[in-house]
């Protein structure tokens, strides 16, 4: 509870009401070696911003993919930002936008807890601690 009280004052001081991150949770891939975190970032500006970055201590290297149908097949690929539309909610979720966890720095259990920090175009960023890797059974909300 306390982790979660902290991780709701962070997104207040660090946005105010400017952005509104909620429904937060990650999952390992099949194959152990990758992973990928998910959310709802509402954008309360009167101005569209882009998620351009992403960073966290629980992986080599963090991109910012989308599924696209390439040659007829649907496929991740690599984006360079997400467009979060003034006064919209863009939600990252399986199957379409996500961060991409390459190269987990170990194995990961459901208990694990780690951060990602969230960079903007606006020059804002944001670092987002206690998220799970739990193949979605269990989601930390955050609503300021």
């Amino acid at each position: 509870m306390k982790k979660i009280l902290l991780l709701i004052f962070a997104l207040i001081f660090s946005f105010g009401s400017e952005l509104n991150i909620s429904n937060i949770y990650a999952r390992i891939a099949p194959n152990g070696i990758n992973g990928a975190i998910f959310m709802d970032i509402t954008n309360n500006l009167n101005a569209n911003i882009k998620l351009i970055n992403a960073k966290s201590n629980i992986s080599k290297s963090v991109e910012i993919h989308t599924h696209a149908v390439i040659n007829g097949m649907k496929m991740m690929t690599k984006i360079d930002a997400i467009e979060i539309p003034m006064n919209q909610t863009t939600s990252l979720k399986p199957g379409s936008y996500h961060i991409m966890l390459m190269g987990l720095n170990a194995d990961i259990t459901p208990e694990t807890e780690f951060s990602v920090t969230l960079e903007f175009d606006t020059g804002k960023s944001i670092t987002l601690d206690g998220i799970t890797l739990n193949n979605g059974a269990k989601r930390l909300f955050l609503e300021p």
